[in-house]
């Protein structure tokens, strides 16, 4: 036998002990360092004793344990926590070498966040008679195996008898075959029972105990995830009624009239029956961008969760109001939702997705080009989508005519105001746009506590300027920055290539919008970053000397910058408390140039769990939607922004039992229009 063919047989035969783990691109396996053999390692609890307590299945001494240890019972759930270890057996037979092995693992978990299932966890690797070998901690998130509709086996393990859903798998033209039992009340990391057979090795792996974790009844994870999917879209509705424009409900025998800036809401949950237990929940938000009598232009923005991961997409589309405002045919099916009652057509379909089969009903009103309800149902998943809300819009009795375009109500924040939105170009109003928006409110190495709300606010500023008809700015010229994407040189480029290289006209308008923590240090104001550290503010920090020097180079002549952010102290409901000054190389008397502060010196900035929000950027939205108009031109000027600030930041803090006067400077001139 040749070295390369026996080197073949050696490569696969580690790979299936296990002692070879995939972690990042070009690391094939952890770093293991040698560990003494004698000593045990020791977890607080005794092993279990008594009635139901089995004697532990011997491992060699140096992964051995007194860690509480008894049978699992077919359904009983696992409850993770730091300690919890899970022992693994692997028998492996080299057939061309004639030459057996046993090789003994513990996952080990260090940490583990329960909100999001994310853990940290150590492999410990020892075969008889070895020492044992520590790979670096690995960070996994606890996700678990679903049958859908497939039957489960009990199987008996030194573990316990445990109820597994088994996958069989064959490759290399049937030369390979892998068997593999695994639990829904296991980590998807953890077999139950593995079993592989191949021309040069068969092996076989067990789970030899759980070790120091308590079990729960059957359902309860279930009962959890479910709970937790309803609270997350509950809090999601309160934030957005609470963000958002009026609200318009249809009736059964009414019709939706669409304007430019109307806005519809859905909900979606969903619930995945293969592979791994999961719940999702999507928020979409479809705003209508351009009109006219035959298209228009939806803008929708999409935001997942799954577990403790957020994720926001956004898409355009256009499409033909022809097929929106096509005549129902037959019997029309009323379909109530939270934003109404409908008079819909439902459209079904069948499909196959990974050889499983998926049914798609979905129930369409006319002229509205978001789905009133949908249902997808099958053997891969279930979800149901529902319309919750529609903003900016107006209802018409079913039979009436349609209004034309050039005649019909501008409807949305505009009818809260005294006025009408100004198009750009209008005396005062910003020939261009161009808006940077940024919130950090977690920095991951727990040095700098977090802020419930700060990337929330940014995100509320975000919306309003992209897709609502006060914005001064086209949505293309809208720019978000938040969490771990707000790096300190990320923020630094969007500013000189968004604002900087783009806004250089005396009419232009240049905005930044900052919502997080800033810190001081040696007498000098740094924004915190993703990734910033408090000890390391020169390198991971944003400094207010750097940032002010690009910002005078912005040749608009008009330029905001707005700052929901004080100098950090005791961090509770506030975002922090001291003095920050944000017109370092600016000069806030400079033309054209106005700051708005969220407190003043030595105040907190609120954070109102009622609203959802920091309580400056409530009002500041308000504001902006037209609440802080003192005439009747229609448009929110920087001297009429200031003074509803003045008067209700205060009051909404007062409500939230804190204390904040928010800080104006600058640009106090007639003609300085924020809003169309």
């Amino acid at each position: 036998m040749g070295l390369f063919r026996l080197g073949e047989i050696l490569g696969l035969g580690l790979s299936v002990l296990g002692l070879v783990v995939v972690g990042s691109p070009g690391c094939m396996r952890p770093r293991a360092r040698a560990t003494p053999a004698a000593p045990t390692s020791h977890l607080s609890g005794s092993a279990a004793t008594g009635a139901g307590a089995v004697a532990a299945a011997p491992v060699p001494a140096s992964l051995d344990s007194e860690q509480p240890c008894r049978p699992l019972e077919p359904d009983e759930e696992v409850v993770l926590g730091p300690g919890t270890s899970f022992v693994m057996r692997k028998h492996s037979v080299f057939k061309e070498l004639a030459h057996e092995s046993t090789v003994y693992q513990r996952w080990r978990i260090l940490e583990f966040e329960a909100a999001t299932g994310k853990v940290r966890i150590r492999l410990e690797t020892a075969a008889e008679g070895g020492r044992a070998t520590l790979s670096d901690p690995m960070e996994q998130t606890a996700m678990y195996v679903t049958a859908g509709d497939e039957p489960l086996e009990i199987v008996e393990v030194p573990a316990g008898r445990i109820r597994c859903k088994r996958t069989h798998t064959v490759t290399q033209a049937g030369r390979f075959i892998m068997d593999s039992w695994q639990a829904p009340v296991l980590p998807n990391w953890v077999h139950v029972r593995q079993v592989t057979d191949s021309p040069q090795l068969r092996s076989v792996e067990e789970l030899l105990r759980v070790e120091n974790a308590s079990v729960a009844p059957p359902g309860t994870r279930e009962a959890k995830r479910k709970a937790e999917a309803g609270a997350a879209l509950a809090e999601a509705r309160k934030l957005r009624a609470a963000r958002s424009g009026p609200a318009v409900t249809v009736g059964a025998d009414e019709r939706l009239e669409l304007a430019v800036g109307t806005r519809f809401t859905s909900e979606t949950v969903t619930e995945m029956r293969v592979g791994f237990q999961m719940t999702m929940t999507m928020l979409a938000e479809a705003t209508v961008m351009a009109l006219d009598e035959r298209k228009l232009t939806l803008r929708t923005i999409m935001t997942t969760k799954t577990g403790g991961t957020e994720n926001t997409t956004e898409t355009s589309m256009e499409l033909e109001r022809a097929g929106l405002n096509q005549a129902l045919e037959g019997a029309a099916e009323v379909i109530e939702v939270p934003a109404g009652k409908f008079r819909c057509r439902k459209s079904r379909s069948e499909s196959m997705m990974q050889g499983k089969r998926m049914v798609m009903e979905h129930w369409m009103a006319p002229g509205i080009p978001v789905p009133v309800r949908s249902e997808i149902s099958g053997d891969f998943q279930s979800s149901v989508t529902v319309l919750e809300r529609i903003e900016n819009a107006r209802t018409v009795p079913a039979g009436a005519a349609p209004t034309p375009l050039s005649s019909a109500p501008k409807p949305g924040p505009a009818e809260v105001s005294k006025g009408v939105p100004q198009p750009a170009g209008a005396p005062g109003v910003p020939r261009n746009a161009f808006i940077l928006v940024v919130g950090v409110g977690t920095f991951g190495d727990g040095k700098l506590p977090s802020l419930r709300f700060a990337e929330a606010d940014a995100r509320s500023v975000f919306a309003f300027c992209s897709t609502e008809r006060r914005s001064p700015a086209d949505p293309d010229r809208v720019q978000l920055l938040v969490g771990k994407a707000a790096t300190r040189q990320r923020i630094l480029d969007a500013v000189r290539d968004h604002l900087v290289k783009k806004a250089t006209h005396p009419e232009d308008l240049a905005v930044l919008y900052f919502s997080g923590h800033a810190l001081m240090e040696g007498g000098e104001t740094y924004l915190a970053c993703s990734g910033t550290e408090p000890g390391e503010l020169a390198i991971t920090g944003l400094p207010l000397r750097e940032l002010g020097a690009a910002w005078a180079s912005i040749r608009a002549g008009r330029r905001v910058l707005i700052a929901d952010a004080c100098r950090i102290g005791d961090v509770g409901r506030a975002r922090g408390t001291g003095r920050i000054n944000l017109s370092a190389g600016d000069g806030e008397s400079a033309p054209g140039s106005l700051h708005l502060l969220a407190s003043g010196p030595e105040q907190p900035s609120t954070e109102d769990e009622q609203l959802g929000q920091g309580v400056f950027t409530t009002a500041l939205l308000k504001g902006l939607r037209g609440e802080a108009e003192s005439d009747a031109d229609g448009r929110v000027s920087s001297s009429e922004l200031a003074e509803y600030l003045e008067a209700e930041v205060p009051r909404l803090a007062a409500a939230a039992g804190g204390a904040q006067t928010p800080v104006a400077r600058g640009a106090d001139r007639p003609g300085f229009y924020l809003t169309r």
